[in-house]
């Protein structure tokens, strides 16, 4: 007995590759099973005739198409490549920040950044004397209503410390949301 039907389809295309297509009985299957498995394969695109029917039906029992051929896609599918036998396809498309592709899981985006976190940033990138002029900014954008110019006096302090710049977009973010 032969087992799934992909097996079956895949004896049927190792016939028409072997050009024995409907010579050689498949074992426990009745040839109208056995012309559904060749009519199937041939709307999947596995196999190609010149003829309009691949298989013609008649009382008595019926007819396979001569000139049978197997497709490229035929070829994939016996050889396990046509992607339907299960495996998994990865890409590397690099870095993609702020994002989540393919997770089975929960997963939090966070676009802003609380104050305290702000603090830990200032400390490592800010020099000492600049520390109490940055944490300054950073009280002003987390606590004060955000209105046009409010930051124009710490211009010289983002223009020094270029990665500041992005720690206050985090802030203000946080505080429009």
């Amino acid at each position: 007995m032969i087992g799934t039907y992909e097996d079956k389809m895949k004896l049927v295309l190792k016939e028409v590759r072997d050009g024995k297509l409907g010579s050689i009985p498949l074992d426990g299957l009745s040839q109208e099973e056995y012309f559904s498995i060749v009519e199937d394969c041939h709307a999947e695109g596995y196999i190609r005739t010149p003829n309009r029917q691949i298989v013609s039906r008649h009382k008595t029992g019926g007819f396979l198409a001569t000139s049978i051929q197997l497709t490229h896609k035929g070829h994939r599918f016996l050889d396990g490549e046509d992607g339907k036998s299960g495996g998994n396809q990865y890409f590397d498309i690099g870095s993609i920040y702020n994002s989540n592709i393919g997770s089975h899981g929960t997963v939090n985006i966070t676009q802003g950044l609380s104050a305290a976190e702000a603090i830990e940033i200032i400390d490592r990138i800010v020099d000492a004397k600049d520390k109490e002029e940055a944490n300054e900014l950073v009280k002003i954008v987390s606590e004060e209503e955000l209105k046009p110019g409010i930051l124009k006096k710490f211009v010289g302090l983002l223009e020094k410390y270029p990665a500041l710049v992005e720690t206050v977009g985090k802030l203000v973010i946080t505080q429009l949301t």
